[in-house]
């Protein structure tokens, strides 16, 4: 029998993922890129298709490598052991202002998001997968499930919510504004799917 500890620790994995940079990522992106960042509305789009188009590629072949890992901590926990810390320190980049001409805002941007993705994937993919080795039990694994979405959807939602009231906070340009949100983030999600290793 799982304990409540165990619930809620893998709550926290997608409350990292989903709840914190999956939200900031489908919602603030392209106003980020468009507004603050400085890409033209036609780069963001651009990027945002090649991104899903991306994902098309990458989330099965996650699944099949992260399926073939064997290693001393099991077959999903390593590529959330080691997945966290990048996912964080790329999603905090992402939302920091670098001082580039057009061409440098466009490689950079373009480079780090579709990092992002694959970072994203490295630790999505197995962390869902891990669900289906905790346990063997049908009505724990239905309890695990509805953990996580609480975690999700009540990390997105403070998330969003918290969002401009934090950058009031913070105060300064919105693209210092970005940036320091996205370092705090950044942190709080590379430590939020710990409790699940």
């Amino acid at each position: 029998m799982a304990s409540l500890k165990e619930k809620i620790g893998y709550a926290l994995g997608d409350a990292a993922a989903g709840g914190i940079t999956w939200k900031v990522m489908s919602i603030a992106f392209p106003l980020f890129f468009t507004n603050v960042f400085g890409l033209t509305v036609a780069d963001t789009a651009t990027l945002m298709l090649i991104a899903r188009m991306f994902d098309v590629v990458t989330d099965p072949l996650m699944g099949s490598l992260a399926d073939r890992t064997q290693s001393r901590w099991g077959t999903y926990r390593p590529w959330l052991i080691f997945g966290a810390i990048p996912l964080g320190l790329i999603f905090a980049l992402l939302l920091y202002t670098p001082d580039f001409g057009p061409v440098g805002k466009r490689i950079y941007a373009y480079t780090l998001y579709l990092l992002m993705m694959a970072v994203y994937t490295a630790v999505n993919v197995p962390y869902g997968s891990l669900l289906g080795v905790m346990t063997d039990d049908d009505n724990e694994k239905n309890q695990f499930s509805s953990f996580r979405m609480v975690g999700a959807y009540a990390m997105g939602f403070i998330t969003l919510l918290s969002f401009p009231y934090l950058q009031k906070m913070v105060g300064g340009t919105e693209a210092h504004q970005y940036a320091v949100l996205g370092a705090g983030l950044g942190f709080v999600a590379s430590a939020m799917p710990w409790p699940v290793t």
